[in-house]
């Protein structure tokens, strides 16, 4: 359980660090849309490089979330593992205490 919240706590700093990244992104995107609105002569070479950035920025987002998903499922597995740990050994003890009063 301590192994999964260390990777939790990594792992919020590099959401931390997409945060700001996404402002960086949509400074770039500002940018982009107004040289295409001005008719920059590279235009087309502009709009390639910001439909490229939209899609490797979504593909991160994307990856981003399935590992945070998958941190907190494996949190919830380490939960229930040492709930269960903990319940089996009260039954056992209560168990151990019956038969020893037969």
């Amino acid at each position: 359980m301590a192994e999964c919240q260390k990777l939790v706590t990594e792992f919020d700093q590099v959401v931390r660090e997409l945060a700001s990244a996404g402002e960086r992104i949509a400074a770039v995107r500002r940018t982009q849309e107004e040289l295409l609105r001005s008719g920059h002569p590279f235009g087309v070479s502009i709009k390639a490089k910001g439909t490229d950035l939209q899609h490797l920025w979504s593909r991160v987002n994307e990856v981003a979330n399935e590992r945070q998903q998958a941190l907190q499922g494996a949190i919830q597995v380490h939960k229930f593992d040492q709930d269960a740990d903990e319940t089996l050994g009260w039954l056992e003890e209560k168990e151990a205490h019956q038969v020893a009063l037969e």
